[in-house]
């Protein structure tokens, strides 16, 4: 999951915001697509036993570690344009 995720969200989304707003504003925005992937886990989360608060509260604190993670990685990736750096941070961190 980290090659695809980061391809994905940092090698192509991150580059593809970086086009329309300031490198600032894309470190806070990237982030978004990748954070809001993970929330699809709820329906697994409750077909496990997890009542429905329960999956949302969890989904939702994975939702912003992941978000602050993307952040993180997606500042590393603004700063120096290299695809196998955040890889390794995300292998390293994640």
């Amino acid at each position: 999951a980290p090659i695809t995720e980061e391809l994905a969200f940092r090698a192509c989304t991150a580059a593809l915001v970086l086009q329309c707003v300031s490198p600032i504003s894309a470190v806070f925005i990237a982030p978004l697509p990748f954070a809001l992937s993970h929330l699809h886990h709820i329906f697994d989360d409750m077909k496990r036993g997890k009542t429905k608060q329960q999956a949302v509260l969890h989904r939702v604190f994975q939702m912003t570690y992941s978000y602050l993670f993307g952040a993180y990685a997606t500042f590393l990736f603004v700063r120096t344009g290299e695809y196998l750096k955040i890889l390794l941070n995300h292998n390293t961190f994640a």
